[in-house]
């Protein structure tokens, strides 16, 4: 029959936190019977070890409460009974750091911990290098963690990698506990699971409290990390640290190559009073080739309208599209001309010109491919990503033509930013994206009848004018050579 004390040590690892702090409730005040076994005490200093600084002052309020009360009973019982097995010995022998017995190294580690005993330092530095028992490692790290000096940070990131996931996360709060930012982020910050929301929230939260400008510096650097995962703590730690350098460094990250940091840079601006240096960015990334960023970028620019304080700004075309390109794009997504078709008379001289055609002839046959699909003519698991993307770029330049008809979202827009905002840059945009969508389509698809994994039925014309077409720069390449 379960007794008592175990159920107050199954509420307190209960995964539910109401259940834990009602057990921590009751252990602040619970009074232990004389010939209760000391396995029972160890279990309970080690899951209150194990609950660490709570953030919440009610929670670490009463796991103080449950931990004096602890220590007062087994002085008490010390002083009662001289029984091993029903006490815990107010003597500490660090020579138990080294027992054969788990249980004895567990409980020595844990009078470790509790008292602050500095001078267990070696023999438990010791322990990382010779203990194969994981809860046993997990306490020697936890008790490190109090006696020990910044200069093992080092030492302890090794464990940070572990593949046991309380010791990985004690090594984790041990060089938070020691070391300072520069630890946190060399030693850490690329260890860390991203799906792990709560282990990013702490160490975040944690470089967040440092001064700033000591930081920076440091911060700025893995924003330029070859990992994207990396970069993007690094990001989500600037995300909580206020201030106008904060936002330049912000602003790397919105030139970042990941459409994922982009869209998080967009989130960790908003919100933030420096409308002045903040609506330039949205404005670069409303215009950015990917659509979610341009979204993304499109809604929270509508979000600062009613700002007083906006900056009119004067937003330039980008290189390499002049007025007179734009004109040739047609409203139609799927039958317009758009700006390749201009090369179906060219003269061609030199392999280049020809790869001109080329695209024109893709785009062509990767829109035939397109209304084959949709129609159901063809079922191709080969092509399904490419479809995928042609129809979010559909999805994308009908969404944004709905805003070109609403006027009161237009105005809305203009008013954010000035009134300078040029919505059919946008839209140019997108109907570039389209159009990209609709060659690589139609590349892949080309590709796979070379292979003969998919027949040239309904598509012929295209697929032989590309033959043609790469026959006749194979000649070119042979003139001009």
């Amino acid at each position: 029959m379960i007794t008592e004390i175990e159920i107050l040590i199954q509420n307190l690892r209960s995964n539910d936190s109401e259940i834990r702090m009602l057990a921590l409730d009751t252990l602040s005040r619970y009074k232990f019977q004389i010939n209760i076994h000391s396995e029972y005490i160890l279990q309970i200093q080690e899951i209150l070890i194990g609950f660490g600084r709570a953030k919440d002052e009610e929670s670490q309020s009463l796991i103080e409460a449950a931990i004096d009360n602890l220590k007062s009973q087994i002085i008490e019982q010390n002083s009662q009974s001289n029984n091993f097995e029903s006490s815990i010995s107010a003597e500490i022998n660090l020579k138990d750091l080294e027992h054969s017995n788990p249980k004895f190294r567990k409980q020595c580690l844990v009078q470790v911990i509790n008292h602050d005993i500095k001078e267990a330092y070696d023999g438990v530095l010791d322990m990382l290098v010779n203990e194969e028992e994981v809860q046993v490692l997990d306490l020697a790290i936890k008790a490190l963690s109090i006696i020990a000096e910044p200069k093992i940070s080092k030492l302890l990131q090794v464990f940070v990698y572990h593949p046991e996931l309380d010791v990985s996360k004690s090594a984790k709060i041990a060089i938070c506990e020691l070391g300072d930012y520069k630890d946190i982020i060399d030693f850490i910050l690329p260890s860390i699971d991203l799906s792990d929301v709560e282990e990013i929230n702490n160490i975040t939260d944690t470089l967040s409290k440092y001064n700033p400008e000591d930081i920076f510096f440091h911060i700025k650097n893995k924003l330029q990390d070859p990992l994207e995962h990396r970069r993007l703590l690094a990001l989500k730690v600037l995300s909580k640290i206020e201030g106008d350098k904060a936002i330049k460094l912000i602003n790397i990250s919105a030139n970042d190559k990941s459409p994922k940091i982009k869209s998080l840079a967009i989130s960790a601006l908003i919100g933030r009073a420096q409308t002045g240096e903040i609506v330039p960015i949205l404005n670069r990334l409303v215009q950015d080739t990917d659509i979610e960023v341009s979204e993304v970028a499109l809604q929270h620019l509508n979000n600062y309208s009613d700002q007083p304080s906006v900056q009119r700004i004067k937003l330039s075309m980008p290189k390499n599209h002049s007025s007179e390109k734009s004109k040739t794009i047609t409203k139609d997504p799927v039958d317009e001309t758009t700006i390749l078709t201009n090369t179906r008379n060219i003269e061609f001289k030199d392999p280049s010109s020809v790869d001109d055609q080329i695209e024109v002839e893709f785009l062509g046959l990767g829109k035939r491919f397109y209304h084959q699909i949709s129609s159901g003519e063809i079922s191709q698991e080969e092509l399904s990503t490419n479809f995928a993307v042609v129809q979010k770029a559909i999805n994308r330049l009908d969404q944004l033509e709905q805003m070109k008809q609403n006027a009161n979202l237009v105005k809305s827009i203009k008013n954010a930013i000035g009134g300078n905002l040029n919505h059919k840059l946008t839209l140019q945009n997108a109907k570039i994206a389209l159009e990209e969508a609709y060659i690589d389509l139609g590349e892949t698809g080309f590709g796979l009848i070379s292979t003969s994994i998919i027949s040239t039925r309904g598509v012929e014309p295209s697929v032989k004018k590309l033959n043609e077409l790469f026959n006749l720069r194979k000649e070119l390449s042979k003139i001009n050579s």
